[in-house]
């Protein structure tokens, strides 16, 4: 059903058809609604009609009021959707001007050019109409609402603040003759006055300066309230040497009225005193030499001698003299100035309408325009198919206008296809209806979605709600699709009913940082939430649903947490992998963090462990007693990790005391996970009864407020020379995943050790690209020699993808090719798991351990390090540019006999070589290309097949070859010759593929082969053979294709 509003209207509408034929008269096109106004003539001074005056209309209605473009008649938070008309002529427009509007309580301030302003004893009638509710839109600063004040008003300022710091426009004129104010005035002298707003003067520094008067003829009119007496005050001064007038206060409180001219000064005063915070009218005028003045429409003083004109006038200056002095305190409002004389009909009408605009007319009840009432259309299916945009499928006959009120009817599905935002009004889906989204759709109003009714959102569509949403069926369905976008623009929007939503993206954008979206009912996010302005109240109904491939959904960075806030509980899920295949087991070790808090200590977010145990077994210490689930041997299952502890960095774990610890945010932990709890039999299979489970993977689910804002963590170094000194057990706070190069970091290595659940090990990396996921507890170190550091969490280090795309994979390759270090990456892969091991050489490097260094932290099933000249093992192994040839020792692990590959990624300068030696196989394979692999066999039992005895690295910068030390055999060229260690082939023209290389003694006999899988033309080929001993020795090449012999060269070993 559409609104509750527009059902009375329409109600209200054939009961008035019915019975009243004032709705049958014509109305002003476009306008909703409107209300007879009649001005009361006993009110109107004289017996002639006034012509064109300027009307003040006040009214202060609850239907007036602007509560959005839903509920409420106006449509236009300024209370510009207004116009005026004549009832004898209700469609023409009369001229009127906006002064000032009051959205909240519905206040309307307006002028309005009543063309003949009848008397009491005239027998025509005062009666206008004011229209509202519409899409047209008033300005008060156009021609036509200028035209409300007559050419004989020269001035007309409402001193209203127009523009900043303090300009208010003139309401007749353009922005040139507007009223400039003096430097240090603002928008506090612009206040609530008499009539709108006005202009606050602090009778010293205060005043406004406006073009020159040039008139000889001046009506000047103005409404002002004193805040003191006692000194004079200048309210209008135009005075030059020649000319002008002045319009003041004196020190005794009478109005004086000064006039001037090449004679002098002559002036006019008031025997009344004025009282101090006090509203007077006043009116000064000036004509053929006669001056008269008006307080509270009355005459007061006057005189003059008739023929005297008054002398050219200058520049304006409101609220002091020309001489800067005699500042007027208090406030000024609605100052005109007009260039005709003005009788006391007129000035005495004016008085009364503008000092009690209430008595001034009498308004009659709402009318409604019965052709502007919304229509609504129905989706009924009719033309047999599901297409939005198929005109016979709506009850109209047509498709649904921009801001109409649209009904799929129950049973009924359609497809939005349109590749622009459609915007309609209210939205309502019956039981049983579907609306498929694949683009945009814009709701301004209501939207109600009924039991087994669904919108379903497709990939990329975007839904947009700015009004209240009653939600009994289902919206989005997957967690992968769709923006589900809030834009309230009232106080307080709403999403509420026993539905659910699932959507890949939530967007919160209300009208006003005061504005709270709330959360009534539950809504799911599978990607992203982006707070852009107001209040999200999650009231416990917000998820963040856990992803098996991706990072799951997260809170992007709050960039303006002045006008966002995100409050109430949330649940964020987070996901943990299972199912290993063998030998791994998913019951085992794992580190992480909670990405919510549920309390605070002396300020900073804490959490507890409720999450975790209400989804994995925990035990400890005193069992039961101590909040822990039972079992057998009650072993810790929960630790945290202190470095203050001696030892390594196993050695200073500690268990959990009980299940009534806390940790603070930033901080992780380490959990031994037996696999979800909530499956049958899992207390039997994952404590009580061996052999124990190898579980599959499950969802923890943490419930909290979300951390938002920047987070410091101090770190702390014990700093005694011990293998696990320095190292801190962090976690990531956010409900995010958060980049590692934009931690702001003290005293802190650039390496972060996360632990490989699949593979039962700590694995470590010094990729500034790399990704922590929400939920992931990591460690870091403290640099050797400092006893603190600390690590900055930040909202703009959170990660805004899903996945780490393949061009920053690229960007990352790239920037390593660019560095002035020459690196190797070797991965070691063996049946779906992997460790790793970088090697550095650098001309900065140390063959020692420093800080440049990474150790390796226990061991997987798989594992490889680099050994150190100690034989400590590394994972990322620095090493100094200081020889010819550096050899560095690989340590291989695997956990059976089997087949294993090495994965090597070379970042190396042109004249920089690297060996793979094999010295269990005795084959040395030069790295030619960026990433290469080698398959190789372990066999545990034999000890030299894997351990630190199987693989070395073999680097060494290559020596500049002079082009006459080269031996030429046709097409192919051998250097240097001599060779000492290492020979150079290259082909000249031809390409040759897997030639074997012999190299062979002055007897004949082989003592030095092998083959080089290709020898591309112009690309030398190196051969190690520094293993022979200073001779003479003859290089053989031969072709297996056809045995033949390509080359032959004679070569001398120094």
């Amino acid at each position: 059903m559409y609104s509750n509003f527009w059902t009375r209207q329409i109600l209200l509408v054939l009961l008035l058809l019915a019975g009243s034929p004032a709705l049958a008269r014509s109305w002003m096109p476009g306008y909703n609604f409107r209300k007879k106004i009649t001005i009361d003539q006993s009110k109107v001074s004289g017996t002639a009609s006034l012509l064109n005056f300027p009307v003040l209309i006040v009214l202060e209605d609850a239907e007036l009021r602007y509560i959005g473009n839903c509920e409420g008649r106006l449509q236009n938070s300024r209370g510009l959707d207004i116009s005026f008309a004549a009832t004898n002529a209700p469609q023409l427009p009369l001229a009127f001007q906006l002064d000032h509007y009051d959205a909240v309580n519905g206040k309307l301030v307006c002028w309005v050019n009543i063309q003949e302003l009848f008397t009491g004893s005239n027998p025509g009638h005062n009666e206008i109409y004011l229209y509202y509710g519409s899409t047209y839109i008033h300005d008060p600063f156009t021609l036509s609402a200028r035209a409300t004040w007559p050419a004989s008003y020269q001035q007309v300022w409402h001193l209203n603040l127009d523009a900043a710091p303090s300009i208010s426009r003139s309401a007749n004129h353009g922005p040139e003759m507007s009223m400039t104010g003096s430097p240090g005035t603002g928008p506090a002298n612009f206040p609530a006055a008499h009539i709108g707003n006005g202009l606050l003067l602090n009778g010293s520094t205060d005043g406004m300066a406006a073009a020159a008067d040039t008139n000889t003829t001046v009506c000047i009119t103005a409404w002002i309230k004193m805040d003191h007496r006692g000194t004079e005050q200048v309210i209008l001064a135009s005075d030059t040497t020649a000319g002008g007038y002045v319009i003041k206060v004196n020190a005794q409180g009478n109005l004086v009225f000064e006039t001037k001219n090449a004679e002098g000064f002559r002036s006019a005063t008031t025997a009344e005193v004025l009282a101090v915070n006090t509203w007077y009218n006043l009116a000064c005028i000036f004509i053929k030499g006669i001056r008269r003045i008006y307080i509270n429409g009355a005459y007061k003083a006057g005189g003059g001698s008739n023929g005297v004109k008054l002398g050219r006038s200058g520049a304006l200056s409101i609220g002091k003299s020309k001489q800067n002095g005699s500042y007027f305190k208090g406030t000024i409002d609605e100052l005109r100035i007009q260039n005709v004389e003005r009788n006391v009909d007129w000035i005495s009408t004016e008085y009364r309408n503008q000092a009690n605009p209430a008595s001034f007319i009498s308004v009659a009840a709402e009318e409604i325009n019965p052709a502007n009432v919304p229509v609504v259309n129905e989706f009924t299916g009719a033309a047999g198919t599901e297409d939005w945009s198929d005109e016979g499928n709506w009850s109209l006959g047509g498709l649904p206008a921009q801001n109409a009120q649209v009904i799929i009817k129950g049973g009924k599905k359609t497809k939005l296809l349109a590749p622009a935002a459609t915007i309609i009004n209210q939205l309502t889906l019956e039981p049983g209806a579907r609306l498929h989204l694949q683009s945009g759709l814009e709701v301004n109003c209501a939207a109600s979605i009924a039991a087994n009714a669904a919108v379903v959102l497709e990939d990329g569509a975007r839904l947009t709600f700015k009004y209240d949403v009653l939600n009994h069926g289902r919206i989005g369905l997957n967690k992968g699709h769709g923006s589900l976008v809030f834009r309230g623009g009232h106080a307080l929007q709403t999403l509420s009913g026993t539905g659910l939503v699932t959507v890949s993206r939530l967007e919160v954008e209300l009208a006003s940082a005061t504005h709270t979206l709330l959360l009534q009912s539950p809504l799911n996010v599978g990607r992203q939430v982006q707070l852009i302005r107001g209040t999200l109240n999650s009231n416990g109904n917000l998820s963040l649903l856990a992803d098996t491939l991706n990072y799951g959904a997260a809170l992007m960075p709050v960039t303006d947490p002045g006008n966002t806030q995100l409050t109430g509980d949330v649940h964020v899920q987070h996901f943990v992998k299972g199912n290993f295949a063998a030998p791994s087991t998913a019951r085992g070790w794992c580190l992480l963090a909670a990405p919510v808090y549920r309390s605070e200590l002396n300020g900073q977010p804490q959490n507890n462990f409720a999450a975790i145990q209400a989804s994995v077994f925990v035990t400890g210490t005193g069992g039961t007693l101590n909040g822990f689930d039972a079992s057998p041997n009650n072993g810790g299952t929960i630790y945290t990790h202190d470095q203050s502890l001696p030892g390594s960095l196993s050695q200073k774990y500690k268990a959990i005391p009980s299940m009534d610890v806390s940790i603070p945010s930033g901080k992780g932990f380490y959990l031994f996970s037996r696999g979800s709890r909530n499956i049958p039999d899992a207390y039997l299979h994952q404590i009580q009864t061996p052999p124990f489970s190898n579980p599959g993977p499950y969802t923890i689910t943490y419930t909290g407020k979300l951390y938002t804002g920047d987070l410091t963590v101090n770190l702390f170094n014990r700093n005694s020379g011990g293998e696990g000194d320095g190292f801190n057990l962090l976690g990531n706070p956010y409900a995010s995943a958060i980049r590692w190069a934009a931690l702001q970091k003290q005293n802190v290595s650039p390496f972060i050790w996360v632990f490989n659940t699949q593979n039962n090990a700590y694995q470590v990396t010094d990729d500034p690209d790399y990704i922590i996921p929400s939920g992931t507890g990591f460690f870091v170190r403290v640099n050797s020699g400092n006893a603190s550091g600390s690590l900055s969490f930040q909202e703009s280090a959170k990660y805004t993808g899903t996945t780490v795309p393949a061009a920053q994979m690229a960007l990352r390759e790239s920037r390593r090719a660019k560095e002035t270090t020459s690196r190797l990456k070797i991965q070691l892969y063996a049946a779906g798991l992997t460790d790793s091991y970088t090697l550095i050489f650098s001309s900065k490097g140390n063959d020692g351990i420093n800080d440049a260094d990474a150790g390796k932290i226990g061991e997987g099933y798989l594992s490889i390090a680099g050994i150190a000249g100690n034989g400590t093992k590394l994972s990322i192994d620095e090493r100094a540019i200081d020889t010819l040839r550096k050899e560095v020792c690989l340590y291989l692990k695997g956990w059976a006999s089997g087949n294993y590959t090495l994965n090597l990624k070379a970042s190396l300068k042109p004249n920089e070589e690297i060996v793979l030696a094999d010295r269990y196989l005795g084959i040395n394979k030069r790295l030619t290309e960026p990433e290469s692999n080698c398959h190789f066999f372990i066999d545990t039992a034999i000890p030299a097949s894997y351990g630190q005895q199987r693989f070395a690295i073999l680097y060494r910068e290559l020596p500049e070859v002079k082009q006459q030390d080269t031996e030429t055999d046709k097409n192919i060229v051998v250097y240097p010759n001599p060779f000492k260690e290492w020979l150079y082939l290259k082909s000249a023209r031809l390409t040759y593929k897997n030639l074997k290389v012999l190299i062979r003694d002055i007897t004949g006999r082989v003592v030095w082969s092998s083959v080089l899988p290709i020898l591309d033309a112009g690309i030398p080929v190196q051969q190690y053979c520094g293993q022979l001993v200073k001779g003479v020795y003859f290089l053989q090449l031969l072709n297996p294709k056809n045995n033949k012999v390509e080359a032959v060269f004679k070569v001398l070993r120094n």
